[in-house]
């Protein structure tokens, strides 16, 4: 459990880029034009942002969009800014050009877009200033995709302990397990961003990552939770607890550990795709279903329930569990001869 609780500092190595330049794990044109392209001109105008200015009431003037651009261009970050002279059918909207100093999709990049928001907020009365274009696109789906993972997370380990709760006939129980799947991951995470930054070399990955990995890794991971110990329930109520997880993890631990490999094989095919996105995916998922199925459901989850003993059933006992689908004794298996 320190050895998670470790790897799962490596979290703090987390950054997110979408970099042109790191997008393929191989050489392609378009990258390589890209960086001969940015060897003479600014990067950003490979993805020039959008400012739209919006009069409130009327028709926008050219005094409002020239202190709109005046304030863009003394954003840190911004390496001009130029009225496109495109305006709506009304005259309401006039649009403004913002060309970033460095790539439009790194996270220097990112961390402009608030600042370019905040700097328009009030750049004169009676205009409202928007800003749009690749680059807070981008930020803006982390945004979101942060804030997704903040509400999911919770709900889905809710309904898990619920269900284990349920299944169980315990509260301790569930905890525990909540317990290890949340430091499987958070340590499979930290691991993950360490190989990607230092070791594979990339500057950082998707924001959405850790939410496609965090739903495989806790549906794979609960799914050979419920495996074990339900057959462990089961097990206690024969032979008590102790008795029972030896005898649970002697039953399942074939089909976890080969169910494990398989799924860990499938995932990492992804690492052989040239796109940085599905690498990144495939390498955490693929290393985070190999750590549940060989430490998790084997050394960890069998240590605390030795540990706290019996009290894992509360406020039920280790008696209080289902019957057994299958006799596991020696006799069990017996079967009558056949007469004749």
């Amino acid at each position: 459990m320190t050895i998670f609780a470790a790897a799962a500092l490596g979290l703090l190595a987390y950054k997110v880029d979408y970099s042109t330049t790191t997008f393929f794990k191989k050489s392609v044109e378009s990258v390589e034009g890209f960086e001969a392209f940015g060897d003479a001109f600014p990067k950003g105008t490979l993805a020039p942002m959008t400012a739209l200015v919006v009069a409130e009431d009327g028709t926008v003037t050219p005094a409002q969009v020239e202190a709109t651009v005046a304030v863009l261009e003394g954003v840190k970050g911004i390496a001009s800014a130029v009225p496109t002279g495109l305006t709506s059918d009304d005259g309401g909207t006039a649009s403004i050009d913002a060309v970033l100093e460095g790539d439009p999709y790194n996270k220097s990049a990112l961390e402009v877009v608030p600042r370019m928001r905040s700097a328009v907020a009030d750049v004169a009365p009676g205009i409202e200033v928007l800003v749009g274009g690749g680059t807070a696109i981008q930020y803006d789906h982390d945004e979101a995709t942060e804030s997704d993972l903040r509400l999911i997370a919770p709900v889905a380990l809710l309904v898990i302990a619920i269900i284990l709760a349920i299944l169980l006939r315990a509260l301790v129980a569930p905890l525990v397990l909540i317990a290890s799947v949340v430091l499987s991951f958070l340590a499979t995470l930290g691991i993950s961003i360490l190989i990607i930054r230092f070791v594979v070399g990339d500057a950082g990955f998707d924001a959405s990552i850790p939410t496609f990995a965090f739903i495989f890794l806790v549906a794979l991971g609960i799914d050979y939770t419920i495996f074990l110990m339900a057959r462990v329930r089961e097990e206690a109520r024969q032979h008590g607890t102790r008795e029972g997880m030896l005898r649970a993890l002697a039953a399942t631990g074939p089909v976890i550990t080969s169910a494990g490999i398989i799924l860990a094989g499938t995932f990492s095919v992804l690492m052989t795709l040239p796109v940085t996105f599905t690498f990144d995916l495939g390498l955490m998922v693929a290393l985070g279903i190999l750590m549940d199925t060989f430490i998790v459901r084997t050394i960890m989850v069998p240590a605390a329930v030795e540990v706290i003993g019996d009290k894992i059933w509360w406020p039920s006992t280790a008696k209080g569990g289902g019957g057994l689908r299958e006799e596991t004794d020696e006799h069990a298996l017996d079967l009558p001869e056949k007469s004749g």
